[in-house]
């Protein structure tokens, strides 16, 4: 705790180096474990992901007025790490599936590569489906996680639906612990 106490509060490059060189292992252990991972892959290289998922979190984590949950045990910033992780497989994802997407596009076919049945990723999108019965929820992961928005964009094109930033966030918030209860995502096993 220390460690991630200078990492944080002084921002210590050496002491987020070390961390990063510590828990490489289980993000790695998370990653393979994720259900979007082999979809994730098609698009970056799993260290690709993992850099992201440490870029979110200290930049959430080390800066004045961040949006980022305030954690006090190795548990909570664990917990919001892989929330990170989780963030930048998605992302990932839905690079992949746009990249399909093109490809698709590019060879005249009508139907998008990745909604094709057996498609990589197929099974965690009819999970989300199912996971998420509200409107608003299923709209925010379509904003976010496939047509790449910033909660930013997506605050200034729905305004009615998303008034403001953190509503984004409390909400993707809600949807990744609904899609965890759900089983649809891994919970927070270490």
């Amino acid at each position: 705790m220390e460690c991630f106490r200078r990492a944080i509060e002084q921002g210590d490059e050496r002491a987020q180096e070390a961390i990063e060189q510590h828990w490489h292992g289980l993000l790695m252990h998370w990653l393979h474990r994720h259900p979007a991972a082999p979809l994730a892959q098609e698009s970056r290289p799993p260290e690709n992901s993992i850099t992201a998922a440490w870029s979110t979190f200290w930049q959430a984590t080390t800066y004045p007025n961040s949006s980022a949950p305030t954690v006090t045990t190795l548990a909570g910033i664990l917990a919001y790490l892989r929330w990170c992780l989780n963030s930048a497989l998605l992302d990932a994802a839905r690079l992949a599936r746009l990249h399909h997407h093109h490809l698709s596009a590019a060879s005249g076919t009508e139907e998008v590569a990745s909604h094709q049945p057996g498609a990589p990723g197929d099974d965690l999108w009819r999970g989300i489906k199912r996971a998420l019965p509200e409107r608003r929820e299923r709209m925010l992961v379509e904003l976010r996680y496939v047509r790449g928005e910033q909660p930013q964009e997506i605050v200034a094109g729905h305004p009615q639906t998303f008034p403001h930033v953190e509503e984004v966030y409390r909400l993707e918030r809600k949807i990744l612990q609904h899609l965890r209860l759900e089983g649809v995502l891994k919970g927070n096993e270490q």
